[in-house]
């Protein structure tokens, strides 16, 4: 009975979701709208040498709503400046794995 109404629940929140979403909003939007209505802890992990990350940090560059996002006390965000997108040297993986070691043992 109790997985039933879980299950309605999601149900419902995904029909909700998509009538309240924006088609026409682009990614970073729709991403920020996301995270804006999730109400828990999120750890960002971004790399230095990585065109992806840069896109990241361009959006919250330009967007206001993006920086006031960040600042938020459940959010955490931590750099890796000299890593590529994969953390493909270990050093690097052991410091992203020390990093989410960390973030969980305070949630």
């Amino acid at each position: 009975r109790s997985t039933l109404i879980l299950f309605r629940r999601q149900r419902q929140m995904c029909i909700r979701d998509r009538i309240n979403a924006n088609p026409s909003a682009g990614l970073p939007e729709r991403v920020l709208s996301g995270l804006q209505r999730f109400k828990g802890k999120v750890l960002f992990v971004l790399s230095g040498n990585d065109l992806t990350a840069q896109e990241f940090k361009d959006t919250v560059k330009a967007s206001r709503k993006w920086r006031a996002f960040l600042c938020k006390a459940h959010i955490t965000k931590q750099e890796l400046n000299e890593a590529d997108h994969t953390f493909s040297r270990r050093i690097w993986r052991d410091q992203v794995a020390k990093w989410t070691l960390d973030w969980v043992r305070l949630l």
